[in-house]
């Protein structure tokens, strides 16, 4: 299957192992769009921008973040965050705590 192929749909994606999303991905901006905009490749800050765009708009930005930091998710972007934003969001919450 080639990526890209079909809509994005957040409660499809692979998900390793912890929950999967919950209904909040129902009302989520990114239903339909192309999953390679929020699985950008290394260094593809344009397209990471692009996805942050849509996640800066979705009504359950806060949902979706909480999901990426509490599973560990540690590919693309979720709720605004990307790799790199989760990163250090998980970094300053050890360094705090």
């Amino acid at each position: 299957m080639m990526r890209g192929a079909y809509p994005y749909d957040p409660t499809m994606a692979y998900r390793p192992a912890r929950t999967r999303p919950g209904p909040w991905t129902q009302h989520a901006k990114c239903v339909g769009s192309n999953p390679d905009l929020f699985y950008p490749g290394r260094g593809d800050n344009r397209t990471v921008h692009a996805a942050k765009t849509i996640c800066h708009a979705c009504p359950v930005r806060s949902e979706c973040a909480d999901h990426a930091l509490t599973n560990g998710e540690k590919y693309g972007v979720w709720g605004g965050l990307s790799e790199l934003d989760r990163r250090r969001v998980r970094g300053h919450k050890r360094w705090v705590a």
